[in-house]
């Protein structure tokens, strides 16, 4: 991470970067390497559950949309709850550090880059190390629910933000049951980035009003 910080610009992009390169990039790609020596061609995909048939990606992602209409308020409304109960016992709530760096920066290519981030590097990178490895080696030693209640409260804790952890736990297992129930990788991916999505244009607005 030296290197990394030693080459890249010392500017907010590059910290948007850096803070995304341990767990989107670097875990990423050790997974990919590994499942790259695979020596029957294309199974890393089936082990990741990134195989879709053709017919079925127009109700896969009608479905996702739908989870998407319920699952967005209910996260929102738990974390608002909670900072509200934080503030009321005289604790300031944490901001998510994506937010605040877009919030204090009027840049269109901090913009870019943290919609690229948050949309399509951390679902995908996310999803693949928790949705499908972590949850399929803990599965293979405990019962499925344990082992989706142990990879959802592991990816709310990553994101070190503790009064979004219940809310992210509640996303976490939301996300495994559409992977579960879609047969498919992609299908919690795009929950994922059209949820991120949602929070940035909120972001935006919020900004644009005030």
């Amino acid at each position: 991470m030296f290197f990394v910080q030693s080459v890249l610009p010392q500017s907010l992009i590059g910290k948007i970067i850096v803070s995304s390169l341990p767990v989107h990039v670097l875990g990423t790609g050790a997974v990919l390497g590994v499942l790259a020596c695979y020596k029957k061609r294309g199974a890393w995909l089936e082990s990741l559950w990134l195989r879709a048939s053709t017919g079925r990606i127009r109700p896969m992602l009608w479905h996702t949309l739908r989870e998407v209409a319920w699952v967005f308020p209910l996260v929102l409304f738990i974390t608002g709850t909670l900072s509200y109960l934080m503030k009321q016992f005289g604790y300031e709530p944490e901001a998510n550090p994506l937010v605040e760096m877009v919030a204090g920066s009027g840049s269109l290519m901090v913009w870019i880059t943290v919609f690229v981030v948050a949309t399509i590097m951390a679902p995908l990178a996310e999803e693949i190390q928790f949705r499908t490895v972590l949850y399929e080696a803990l599965g293979s030693k405990m019962k499925p629910w344990a082992a989706a209640f142990i990879t959802a409260t592991v990816f709310a804790a990553t994101h070190r933000v503790p009064v979004q952890i219940p809310g992210l736990l509640i996303l976490g297992l939301v996300l495994q049951r559409v992977r579960e129930r879609e047969e498919s990788l992609w299908a919690s991916i795009f929950l994922h980035a059209a949820y991120n999505f949602i929070i940035l244009c909120l972001c935006a607005l919020s900004l644009w009003l005030t």
